[in-house]
C-alpha cells in the first residue's frame, strides 16, 4: 500500500469515526434524558396508563411507515441535490395524504368490536394520527440531513426531541391527564425535533424550493415519475417488509395487553422505553453513518463489505456491556430506579437480553439490503419475524404466564437475528455490475 493510499484510508476511517462521534454525543444525551425522565414518569403514571399509551404507539409506528411508502430511504441515494429534493417533497405529500387516510381508518376502527383495539377512543385516534404525521416528517428530514452530511443537526434534534417528550409527559402527568397526557407530551417533543431539522433543511436547500426553482412544474412532475419508477422497490418491497418488522415489534404490547391485562402491556412498554429504546438510539449513529458510508463505498467499489465489517466490529463491542448488565441485574435496576411496582419490567428485560444484543448488532447492518437493492431478501426475513411473533403470542408457542411467553419470544428472535446477520453480510459482499 502506497503512502497516499494509507493516508486516504486513515482519513476515511477518521471521517467515519468522527461522524459516529457527533451522532453518538447527541444520542447519549437523548438516552440520558429518557432515562432520567422515566424515573419521574413512572411515579406519575400507573402501568395501566402506560400500557394504553404503548398500545397506541404500537399502531402509530406502522402507520407512519406506510404513509411515506418508505420513499424517505431514497432521499440519500441520488447523486445530485435536485433529485433528492424531489424525493423529499414526495414523502411530504405522501405523509399528508396518508395521515388523512389514517384518521379515517382510526375512526372507522372505533365502530368495531375488536378486543385488541378496545383501548382506542376519539381523542387517542386524533392525537395518534398527528403522531403518525410528525413521525413521517421527522424521518424524511433526517434522511435529507444525511444526504447533506448534516450529522450535527441530527445530533441536536435527538436530545431536543427527547427533552420535549419528557418535559411534556411530566407536565401533563402532574396535571393528572392520564394516558392522553403521555400522547400529548410525545407530540410536543416531536414538534421540537421536527423544528430543529426543518431549520437545517432550509439552510441546506437554499429555500423551500432550492434547485427546483430552476425547473418547470412539468419537469418536476416528469422527474417525480422517473424517480418513483427508479426506486419502486421501496414502496413495493421495503414498505411491506418494514411494516412486518414494526408489527413484529408492536404486536407484543397489544397482544400482552389483550391477553394478560393492560398493566402487563405497561410493564413491557417501560422495559422497551428504558432498554429497547435507548439501545436503538445507541445504535442509531452507527446506522446513520453506515447508510452514508455504505452507499458511498457501493458507488465506488460496487460492494461495501469493508464498511460492513468495521461497523459490525464496533457494534459487537459497544453492545456487550449493556447486554450483560441487563441479563444479570435487570430486576434490581428497575426496582431501584422506577419503584417496586415496575420490578417485573426488569424480569422482561433479563429474559430478552440476548435478543437485545443481537438486535443491536444486526439491525443497523440490515440496511445493507437497501444499499444493495436486495429488498426481496429482507422481505422474506421480515415475514419470518412476523410469523414467529404470531406463533408465540397467539399460536402453539403461547405460554401460561406473560414472562414465559416473552422468554420464548426472546430466544426465537435471537435465532432470527443470527440468520439476518448472515444474509446482510452476503448482500454487502455481492458486487453489482457498473
Amino acid at each position: 500500500m502506497g503512502v497516499s493510499q494509507f493516508i486516504a484510508k486513515r482519513g476515511n476511517l477518521y471521517k467515519y469515526l468522527s461522524s459516529i462521534g457527533v451522532l453518538f454525543a447527541g444520542t447519549i444525551s437523548a438516552q440520558l434524558v429518557y432515562l432520567v425522565g422515566s424515573m419521574v414518569i413512572t411515579r406519575l403514571f400507573s402501568p395501566g396508563e402506560f400500557g394504553y399509551f404503548a398500545q397506541l404507539m404500537a399502531l402509530v409506528v406502522p402507520f407512519a411507515l406506510i404513509v411515506t411508502l418508505r420513499m424517505e430511504f431514497a432521499i440519500s441515494l441520488p447523486t445530485n441535490e435536485t433529485e433528492s429534493l424531489v424525493i423529499f417533497y414526495l414523502t411530504v405529500v405522501f405523509a399528508i395524504m396518508g395521515s388523512l387516510v389514517t384518521l379515517a381508518i382510526g375512526f372507522s376502527l372505533l365502530e368495531t368490536d375488536l378486543n385488541y383495539l378496545n383501548f382506542l377512543d376519539p381523542n387517542l385516534v386524533t392525537l395518534g394520527t398527528f403522531c403518525v404525521f410528525l413521525t413521517a416528517i421527522y424521518s424524511s428530514l433526517t434522511y435529507w440531513n444525511l444526504f447533506r452530511a448534516r450529522f450535527q443537526s441530527i445530533a441536536i434534534a435527538r436530545p431536543a426531541q427527547a427533552a420535549g417528550i419528557t418535559t411534556g409527559q411530566i407536565s401533563f402527568g402532574v396535571a393528572g391527564t392520564a394516558q392522553v397526557g403521555l400522547v400529548a407530551g410525545h407530540i410536543l417533543g416531536q414538534l421540537v425535533g421536527v423544528t430543529v431539522l426543518t431549520r437545517s433543511f432550509f439552510l441546506t436547500s437554499h429555500g423551500p424550493r432550492g434547485q427546483l426553482a430552476e425547473l418547470t412544474t412539468r419537469e418536476i412532475v416528469q422527474l417525480s415519475k422517473s424517480l418513483l419508477r427508479r426506486y419502486r422497490k421501496f414502496p413495493l418491497i421495503s414498505t411491506p417488509s418494514g411494516l412486518m418488522n414494526t408489527l413484529s415489534n408492536g404486536l407484543p404490547v397489544i397482544l400482552l395487553g389483550a391477553t394478560y391485562g393492560v398493566a402487563e402491556a405497561g410493564l413491557f412498554a417501560l422495559m422497551q422505553r428504558v432498554v429497547a429504546g435507548p439501545l436503538a438510539l445507541l445504535s442509531g449513529p452507527f446506522l446513520d453513518v453506515f447508510k452514508e458510508q455504505g452507499a458511498r463505498e457501493k458507488r465506488e467499489k460496487s460492494e461495501f463489505s469493508s464498511v460492513y465489517l468495521t461497523t459490525l466490529g464496533l457494534l459487537a463491542v459497544v453492545g456487550l456491556v449493556p447486554a450483560l448488565a441487563i441479563a444479570t441485574i435487570g430486576e434490581t435496576l428497575f426496582a431501584m430506579f422506577f419503584g417496586e411496582v415496575w420490578k417485573a419490567s426488569g424480569s422482561y428485560a433479563s429474559a430478552l437480553a440476548l435478543m437485545f444484543y443481537l438486535r443491536f448488532v444486526a439491525s443497523p447492518l440490515s440496511y445493507s439490503f437497501v444499499i444493495a437493492e436486495r429488498q426481496g431478501q429482507d422481505f422474506f426475513w421480515q415475514l419470518g419475524l412476523l410469523l414467529v411473533t404470531l406463533l408465540v403470542f397467539i399460536g402453539p408457542l403461547f405460554q401460561d404466564t406473560a414472562l414465559l411467553t416473552v422468554t420464548v419470544y426472546g430466544y426465537a428472535y435471537a435465532l432470527l437475528y443470527i440468520v439476518n446477520l448472515g444474509m446482510s453480510y452476503h448482500a454487502a459482499r455481492h458486487k453489482t455490475s457498473p
